[in-house]
């Protein structure tokens, strides 16, 4: 029997938007050299377009091929598994140089061979602020880690992902690799080489319509520019970036944080727009060729849009990209996304956050196979009653059971997203996680139980164990949707089964 390293595996890993605090990640970073830069911080979420991959072993090279958002199909091109010949495909800056330079990160640091890497299909438009790149760069770091066996954590995807992107003429900042959270808003904060984060609770959904410019932009050229003004700032117009970013960027991220949180639309549109305006006042002047932004200006001025959306500014590092408009409803946007359309001719994306998002595709609750016995022993332990591991039988939530448990662990907000495979497996991804300890490693499962997880309690689950989860946590063999109701069933208990609050 094939193991899953020798079959193709499905990937998904989404673009990100930085609704705000462009720039603060690498802005933050200058804190090695002085703290009287204040620390960054940016809120991002994962977007509904990203790339798609199937990916399997290769004895000795790395095989790649790509799709553009418009069909368009590159490769297949081939390197040799080897440092050096990695390296320098990484420094030619060329299209292949991002993949290239995470296979050299993960060669270096782990063992491990060739890949295969199919990007099939893509549905993220390249160069519009919605890293791309970056998405590139997750997916061939969870590409190495699902196919070898790595267990990478979220947060080591990442590092592997920044690491790789920063071995390439590319200097990005640290806040584009968050799209290997999924999608869901995250808080991030950069306190030079120091980064955290965690996911955000939100009070209602959040509309919004990404509008792509169809004009130029050279985000190398705003990233040197910008990073001009520092470590230290010798004018006004470097001081007034060194306040964008700095003091003014925290006020404005500690009342978006507030507005999302109570799902006040209204504030956080008209919070957009207000930083639109002081990014054109104080970063402009530093980067007037790429920062005047026409395009976009004329977009978020566009008085027919005005009676559908609570505010707007530009997206990623900003110029002629792309703009985001946060809608005042679903309705709303289909029509921003209308007139866009009929009077400029612009292609849009369409991306709702919503409160504890999860794929429509997935139920409540899912049959999944049965967790170690290290994992179950620790459970047993708990003051409330877990399914029995000979028959089964369903009992208490595990949130209950694993609520109970907390009290002396670490506050980690977690968030389960899963991407179901043609196979009919579905790998569980873990959200966003703070530093902490290890955790047990989660086995491979091998055959479906009557354990049933809901959504909720995986995340109660996840606070038990601890923080760092292995990633991807693996759960073959899921039951059919005809499984999910007979395995219900077959259970007792409340909900026959655990059922989520």
């Amino acid at each position: 029997m094939a193991s899953a390293s020798d079959v193709d595996v499905e990937l998904f890993v989404p673009g990100r938007i930085c609704l705000f605090g462009e720039h603060s990640d690498w802005a933050g970073g200058y804190r090695r050299y002085s703290k009287s830069i204040p620390v960054g911080a940016c809120i991002v979420s994962g977007t509904n377009q990203g790339l798609h991959a199937r990916v399997h072993k290769h004895a000795g090279m790395l095989v790649i091929t790509s799709s553009s958002h418009t069909g368009e199909r590159h490769g297949p091109f081939e390197m040799p598994m080897e440092a050096n010949a990695l390296f320098a495909v990484a420094q030619s800056g060329s299209y292949w140089s991002y993949a290239a330079g995470v296979a050299y990160v993960v060669l270096n640091r782990y063992k491990v061979g060739g890949l295969v890497v199919d990007n099939y299909e893509t549905t993220l438009p390249a160069e519009k602020g919605l890293s791309s790149s970056a998405a590139l760069c997750v997916l061939l770091a969870r590409a190495f880690s699902e196919v070898y066996g790595l267990k990478l954590s979220v947060k080591g995807e990442m590092e592997l992902a920044y690491l790789g992107e920063t071995t390439t003429p590319s200097q990005c900042g640290r806040m584009d690799q968050c799209c290997a959270f999924g999608q869901q808003p995250v808080l991030m904060e950069f306190d030079g080489d120091r980064v955290t984060s965690r996911t955000m609770q939100l009070g209602g959904d959040i509309h919004l319509v990404i509008a792509e410019l169809r004009a130029t932009k050279d985000t190398t050229r705003i990233l040197r520019d910008l990073q001009l003004c520092y470590p230290k700032p010798d004018s006004t117009v470097r001081k007034n970036v060194h306040w964008l970013l700095g003091d003014y960027n925290r006020r404005v991220i500690s009342k978006a944080v507030a507005f999302m949180e109570a799902g006040d639309a209204q504030g956080l549109g008209e919070l957009m727009s207000e930083a639109q305006l002081e990014f054109d006042r104080c970063a402009t002047p530093a980067s007037p060729l790429e920062l005047t932004s026409p395009v976009l200006h004329r977009v978020l001025a566009h008085n027919k849009l005005r009676p559908h959306m609570w505010g707007g500014k530009g997206v990623g590092s900003q110029g002629d990209g792309c703009a985001q408009l946060l809608a005042k409803s679903a309705e709303d946007a289909e029509m921003i996304i209308l007139i866009l359309k009929e009077d400029y001719g612009l292609d849009c994306l369409k991306l709702c956050i919503r409160p504890d998002y999860l794929p429509d595709s997935i139920p409540d609750s899912l049959p999944a196979s049965h967790l170690p016995d290290s994992i179950l022993d620790s459970l047993d332990s708990l003051s409330d009653s877990f399914p029995d591991k000979q028959n089964g039988a369903a009992a208490a939530p595990i949130s209950v059971a694993a609520e109970a448990a907390m009290a002396e662990r670490p506050t980690v907000r977690d968030e389960a997203v899963f991407k179901p495979r043609p196979d009919g497996s579905t790998v569980m991804r873990p959200g966003p996680v703070q530093t902490g300890t290890d955790t047990p490693e989660l086995e491979q499962a091998h055959s479906p139980s009557s354990l049933t997880f809901c959504l909720s309690a995986f995340k109660r689950l996840a606070l038990l164990l601890g923080n760092d989860i292995p990633n991807p946590l693996v759960l073959t063999k899921i039951c059919p949707p005809a499984e999910w109701q007979r395995g219900a069933a077959g259970g007792g208990g409340r909900g026959q089964g655990l059922q989520g609050r």
